[in-house]
């Protein structure tokens, strides 16, 4: 009878670390690569945005999230409603942002980071709270 000799490195092992200045991450080791994600933001200070020689808390793309979530629910006392059509087309600019920027396409700027997580929060929270 034959062994299915299937390698256990051909499988995603995932862990969860944490890191001093992202906190908690989760790592993600598929054959020779290790991706790590931030589950609150990675804060890396030349993804953050400066104002007035402060740097912010959150990087660019967390910071238009937040800003988008905000706007968004105080539309929504409004009853302010998007279609959903329009709410998955808001969706995809972070999407495709963050996807080519994952994989070594393309650099992204804290402008467009910014741009995409305003237009993503707003999306996916009208998604979410019809």
């Amino acid at each position: 009878m034959a062994e299915n000799k299937t390698s256990i490195s051909s499988f995603p092992r995932f862990q969860l670390k944490w890191d001093a200045r992202a906190g908690p991450m989760l790592l993600v080791s598929f054959k020779n690569k290790k991706i790590g994600f931030a589950l609150i933001c990675h804060r890396k200070p030349e993804r953050c945005l400066n104002f007035r020689g402060h740097q912010s808390f959150f990087c660019a793309r967390c910071t238009g999230i937040c800003i988008g979530f905000s706007a968004a629910f105080l539309l929504s006392i409004f009853r302010f409603a998007l279609p959903h059509v329009v709410s998955i087309l808001l969706t995809l600019p972070m999407l495709i942002d963050g996807l080519t920027q994952l994989l070594w396409l393309r650099e992204s700027n804290n402008f467009t980071r910014l741009v995409t997580g305003l237009l993503f929060s707003i999306g996916f929270f009208s998604l979410v709270v019809k």
